[in-house]
């Protein structure tokens, strides 16, 4: 398979740039279907071109480089020549090239050394079939798609081969069960990094053609890289130490993001850059005797502190995710997906997670979920559930239902347009065999 014409076929047609990651989607599910890949041997393939455009790069400034050092080994051994002195002496001339030089030296960059930043030359590696070029940042950009797509495919994976995929190897007399990693486990461990080194931002969000002032949401511009590192560490810190209990004192919770940092798996040269900033950094929060500096600790989530009280290990958006990733699975009587896509699920999570967050204002929706394959009691359960466990975790203090619930719930489904709120409070716990459908929906949602 030519990985190299799918990655610039998809770059290079405006149409399918501005939508890259659902792209290199549609490019997997044709070679499982038509060429039997799997996600690990395509989305491999893919970063493998991605690590040729690097390597292609990394030759520019290496070839770069050994001509700075040998130009500056030459002024130093003072064999160095000029055609023209330009008005000066030769030693003028000699020390003006050792600065040179030496100044173009330290401001490598993996794309650029000095005054030469390098592009890859389309026409050179594809032998005339692309025409342009690619700079440091657009490959960076293709390969946040590639792996947005990957991540897309590792949520199926882990509806499918979790429960279908058998892990335990035969257990010999007198040891422990072995374990081998799972398909899903290791596409999990392929994006650990890319997950681990993002930040939460406020910002606009448009929903249905509405604009939405300051939501804490994830986007592209949420994925740090050496570049932007500066502007984002002491945010993406502050994040990091929220995910941590409050009784924790700022020492303990340091020592243990030590820890995780040291156990992450990293895939990436980036990401490995990264890693060793954000232990320096984390370091550096430690004077010489041992106590931990008074880091700004500015919350990015000021604007929400009307809620009484913050989990402490995972955000709203998270808890809300967790408890409704059955809506992906199969339904149990009717032997399909609860909802036909994840564009659907991505819909019900970003609306649910409004209204929680907006004092419990049901956002405008103009195109609701059309169809959703399970009892209805499954859903009002579900949505009366979370309430309840939201309230638990410490994300809202009404202790009384709220009227607005129903009409959240109604307005996401289409199937529910016009349903009686009365029978959505009412909705029976128990089937005609005394089976308790409280429970069954529980168990659904994790809990």
């Amino acid at each position: 398979m030519d990985f190299l014409d799918i990655v610039l076929k998809g770059y290079t047609n405006k149409n399918s740039r501005e939508f890259l990651d659902k792209y290199f989607y549609r490019e997997f599910k044709k070679a499982e279907k038509d060429h039997f890949f799997e996600a690990d041997e395509f989305f491999k393939g893919c970063q493998d071109v991605i690590e040729s455009f690097r390597n292609h790069l990394q030759d520019k400034v290496w070839e770069r480089k050994e001509m700075l050092l040998k130009m500056l080994e030459t002024a130093k051994n003072n064999t160095i020549t000029y055609g023209d002195l330009q008005g000066k002496s030769i030693e003028q001339k000699r020390k003006e090239t050792i600065d040179y030089c030496e100044k173009e030296l330290e401001s490598e960059t993996p794309y650029s050394m000095g005054g030469f930043t390098f592009t890859v030359h389309l026409m050179s590696i594809t032998n005339g079939r692309y025409l342009g070029s690619l700079n440091y940042y657009e490959v960076e950009n293709i390969e946040r798609d590639i792996k947005l797509a990957q991540l897309k495919v590792l949520k199926e994976s882990f509806r499918q081969l979790e429960v279908k995929e058998g892990n335990i190897v035969a257990k010999p007399i007198n040891y422990p069960v072995l374990k081998e990693k799972s398909r899903a486990e290791r596409i999990r461990e392929s994006l650990e990094d890319f997950y681990f080194f993002q930040i939460e931002l406020i910002s606009d969000l448009n929903v249905d053609g509405k604009t939405y002032k300051n939501i804490k949401q994830k986007n592209n511009n949420s994925i740090l890289n050496p570049s932007n590192w500066e502007q984002h560490k002491d945010t993406f810190f502050n994040q990091r130490m929220e995910t941590y209990p409050e009784s924790y004192t700022r020492e303990e919770k340091i020592k243990l993001e030590l820890e995780t940092v040291e156990k992450l798996t990293i895939n990436n040269i980036d990401y490995k850059i990264l890693k060793d900033r954000y232990v320096k950094y984390l370091k550096s929060a430690i004077d010489t005797n041992g106590t931990y500096l008074n880091i700004d600790n500015t919350n990015i989530n000021n604007e929400h502190s009307d809620n009484p009280i913050q989990d402490e290990t995972h955000s709203l958006a998270d808890k809300i995710e967790t408890y409704f990733t059955f809506f992906l699975d199969d339904c149990h009587q009717k032997g399909k997906p609860i909802l036909d896509n994840e564009e659907d699920f991505r819909n019900l999570l970003r609306w649910t997670t409004y209204f929680f967050e907006h004092n419990f204002t049901v956002p405008v929706i103009s195109k609701p979920i059309r169809k959703v394959k399970t009892n209805k009691y499954i859903t009002q359960l579900a949505f009366q559930i979370l309430f309840d466990e939201l309230r638990k975790d410490g994300f809202h203090n009404r202790t009384a239902k709220h009227q607005k619930l129903f009409t959240l719930w109604e307005s996401i489904f289409l199937d529910y347009k016009g349903y009686k709120e009365d029978n959505f409070w009412k909705v029976k716990k128990k089937n005609e065999n005394g089976e308790d459908y409280d429970v069954r929906v529980r168990k659904l949602m994790g809990l």
